[in-house]
């Protein structure tokens, strides 16, 4: 079987083949619609997921944490605040090995 024999002849053989048939453009207008609706409706639909998300979940957490939290040190300590500690010698072998 010779390959030569079914090789195109030309090079104008192989420019006829044809891309497909562009789409209407209603479709594509259409389709660009669409995407507008689309985005439109994820912008909306974000937006509420947040602010539920804040109302739900930050928000409550948010007003135990200030409920609980004594940020001016206002309410007296539990107990007492003294921590003890052993009392060491002082040498120089001692202030060389501080931790």
């Amino acid at each position: 079987m010779n390959r030569a024999a079914s090789a195109p002849e030309t090079t104008n053989e192989l420019s006829t083949v044809q891309a497909p048939a562009p789409q209407s453009s209603i479709w594509r207008a259409g389709w660009e619609h669409w995407k507008q609706i689309a985005h439109a409706v994820g912008v909306v639909q974000t937006r509420f997921l947040m602010v539920l998300f804040y109302f739900v979940m930050v928000l409550p957490l948010g007003l135990l944490m200030r409920s609980r939290e004594d940020r001016l040190r206002l309410r007296p300590p539990e107990g007492s605040l003294w921590v003890p500690h052993e009392d060491h010698e002082h040498t120089l072998e001692r202030a060389r090995r501080q931790y």
